[in-house]
């Protein structure tokens, strides 16, 4: 069965979207997640007419045009998927999907036209905090806590990188997400990777 949203309310919902800038997800110099700069960033934004809690009372994150406009304000907002291109490719399930356009600057190895594993890892990290984005009430900043990556094989030069992430476990402080790297193939990943996100308790618009 599907989700019926009233007309009205899911044109308030992207209307409050639109006026959002979703949280970046910081890290210090030393790579650890800058939960500072992370919240401060978080709290930048307000609303005089709404607070977060009736933010996350509007938002139903089951919508697939709501899934889709916080996706594209949330990847807009990161540099480096801007730089990278990082593209939205599907976000109305509970697994998300993004990709990487092949590069030859993403080279690691350009004798065997081997991608850096350090892209798939950027990419990876950022697909799971989207995932986790999506998964959460309301709209609530996130960091990076852990990020794991088995690289299972290479990603090969003239293919795109395709990122497919699930979050599939909440609690009160953490999410824990899962994403699969491939290039075509699912069931010949590149890599695996498994995460967990710390939620911060702060709305990205108070």
């Amino acid at each position: 069965m599907g989700w019926e949203i009233p007309a009205a309310r899911g044109a308030r919902q992207l209307d409050i979207i639109e006026a959002v800038e979703p949280p970046h997800l910081t890290r210090s110099p030393d790579g650890a997640p800058d939960h500072a700069r992370g919240q401060a960033r978080s709290q930048r934004l307000s609303s005089p007419a709404m607070n977060s809690s009736q933010t996350a009372e509007l938002l139903d994150k089951r919508d697939p045009a709501v899934r889709a406009q916080i996706a594209r304000r949330f990847n807009e907002q990161i540099p480096h998927n801007q730089a990278l291109g990082l593209t939205v490719v599907d976000v109305s399930g509970e697994r998300i999907v993004t990709a990487l356009a092949y590069r030859p600057e993403f080279l690691g190895d350009p004798i065997a036209r081997l991608w850096h594993t350090a892209v798939g890892t950027t990419a990876a990290d950022s697909s799971c905090g989207l995932a986790v984005f999506l998964a959460l009430p309301g709209l609530e900043s996130i960091a990076t806590l852990d990020l794991r990556m088995d690289y299972l094989r290479p990603a090969v030069a003239d293919q795109t990188l395709t990122v497919e992430a699930e979050c599939y476990h909440v609690t009160r402080c953490v999410a824990f997400v899962r994403a699969t790297l491939h290039q075509g193939d699912r069931e010949r990943p590149t890599a695996l990777c498994t995460a967990a996100f710390m939620r911060t308790g702060q709305a990205v618009m108070a």
